[in-house]
């Protein structure tokens, strides 16, 4: 399994799901990023906007020209946005997707082989 990132439509990023990353690995990520806006008085609402228009900025941008930084801060968005209900990554709308995991056809095996 892996966790994916989308920038308009568009594989952004993907890393894989292990034990020691898992999905609450993840979840904790976009909590401690909530945790830190709620310590400097932001309450979920303001929290919910900054992060949608961080999102929004950066989707408007060609990915090409998007900083490793800023390509950072589009992954936490979009991980507290998970963690505070807003993105599913079950709908297809959303950033975020778990994919499967991937298994390899018996086909493809005896091809390599």
């Amino acid at each position: 399994m892996s966790i994916r990132f989308y920038h308009r439509d568009k594989l952004f990023a993907q890393t894989p799901l292990s034990k020691e990353r898992d999905k609450d690995h993840y979840f904790e990520v976009g909590n401690k990023l909530i945790l830190d806006g709620l310590r400097k008085g932001n309450n979920l609402g303001e929290q919910i906007i900054i992060y949608l228009a961080v999102v929004d900025r950066l989707n408007k941008k060609k990915i090409y020209k998007i900083s490793e930084e800023d390509q950072k801060l589009f992954v936490a968005c979009i991980l507290a946005l998970w963690r505070i209900g807003v993105y599913d990554p079950d709908t297809p709308e959303d950033p975020l997707w778990i994919s499967p995991e991937y298994k390899k056809s018996k086909r493809l095996k005896k091809l390599r082989s």
